[in-house]
């Protein structure tokens, strides 16, 4: 910078000099205007290599933990190399995995994993439509400001969505970009996500690629039949026994697939579930549509489309007839009369950000009747006919 300053110094002496010579002189002096040109060539010199400088500077230092050992992690139905120096944290009530590359929040990885029973006979067709409903999702995910970007890619043999997105994570007060992989894991969705606070000072995209190079799949567990059958037994006494009617999970349109009416939805896994009710077939426009993590309530009409993912639907008089909804579950959705009975409840939040309830006047889920985001505890009154909504929060017992 000083050598900068000096040859700017240097170059408008010169050029003073110029000038105050210019009145008794009529040649030009020759050795000045070669000195001139050669200090501005010099000081064009010097503004590229500071300005290269200042790009160095401002670059984020490409992190290689990957390089430097990694250990194997396993979740449901594949496994993929993470850096052994990477911190692994459990978040209470996630069924995901954590792992943070630093102690300051700038950083994490994820990994999901959701049995989706119905990927045993889905087709091409079917699967490719379940990963169309998992970007979907993101789009409506909590936090997501906007989806960057969305292809088609293939990591140690394996076919992925690769979604790129800028999200606002709660663990910082800045925005994250995240880059995002789903893919089919023998009867489930595999998600991998990667999220770095914006302008953070280390890259950590060949660590990223690399965990993604090193996915493989677990073998499906096709020769044990004893094994195969327990599983199914154990599925359909979760929820709903064989007898009820189930739909999904896919696009289906209402009156030709499945009959109007009035729906519950769940998940098709212990997660979570994502339901949207739109006008037509390509889902541009969507009526009501959410990410749910017990139970969802939804009424459809024919002509519309119901799109599921990793969800599926009952009829919910029969369903409701065979079965019990959970009360004490968050994230679920109560028909007051007969899910509920009428009457004051106290709400507890589960979460330090607080709880959120919501009443609806039917399961279109568009009239709210009330709902307020509150910390600590509330107090409702809900009646016949009504439909409350829990988000991080319950009733107390």
């Amino acid at each position: 910078m000083k050598k900068k300053i000096l040859i700017m110094l240097i170059a408008a002496t010169l050029s003073i000099s110029s000038i105050g010579c210019g009145a008794t002189e009529t040649k030009s002096d020759d050795t000045s205007d070669k000195q001139l040109e050669q200090l501005q060539k010099e000081n064009e010199e010097l503004k590229k290599q500071l300005e290269k400088d200042n790009v160095a500077t401002n670059t984020p230092a490409m992190s290689s933990d990957f390089k430097k050992g990694t250990t194997k992690v396993t979740h449901g139905e594949f496994t993929v190399d993470i850096p052994a120096n990477w911190i692994s944290k459990n978040i209470e009530g996630e069924d995901g995995l954590y792992f943070y590359p630093t102690e300051n929040n700038t950083a994490l990885l994820m990994l999901t994993y959701t049995p989706v029973p119905e990927l045993q006979s889905a087709s091409d067709e079917q699967i490719s439509k379940n990963m169309d409903g998992w970007v979907n999702g993101l789009k409506d995910g909590t936090g997501v400001i906007s989806i960057d970007s969305v292809n088609d890619s293939q990591y140690n043999g394996t076919n992925v969505k690769l979604v790129t997105m800028t999200q606002k994570i709660d663990i910082s007060d800045e925005n994250f970009k995240v880059s995002a992989i789903g893919f089919i894991a023998n009867n489930g969705l595999g998600q991998i996500f990667m999220a770095v606070v914006n302008n953070n000072n280390i890259d950590y995209s060949d660590d990223f690629e690399s965990i993604l190079n090193s996915l493989t799949i677990s073998e499906p567990e096709t020769n044990n039949p004893e094994k195969i059958e327990s599983a199914t037994q154990e599925n359909n006494n979760e929820e709903a026994p064989p007898s009820v009617t189930v739909y999904g999970p896919g696009v289906l349109k209402v009156g030709y697939d499945m009959p109007a009416g009035e729906y519950i939805v769940m998940p098709s896994n212990r997660s979570s579930g994502y339901f949207s009710v739109n006008s037509d077939a390509n889902g541009d426009d969507i009526l009501f549509n959410d990410n749910f993590k017990y139970n969802s309530i939804i009424t459809i009409y024919d002509e519309e489309y119901l799109e599921l993912s990793s969800a599926v639907a009952y009829p919910f008089d029969e369903w409701c007839s065979q079965n019990t909804l959970d009360t004490s579950k968050e994230g679920s959705m109560l028909k007051i009369g007969v899910n509920l009975p009428a009457g004051e409840y106290k709400l507890n939040a589960t979460s330090d950000r607080g709880g959120y309830y919501c009443i609806y006047s039917d399961s279109r889920q568009q009239d709210i009747l009330s709902n307020d985001n509150f910390e600590g505890q509330a107090y409702i009154n809900v009646s016949d006919g009504q439909y409350l909504v829990l988000s991080n929060c319950i009733i107390e017992q």
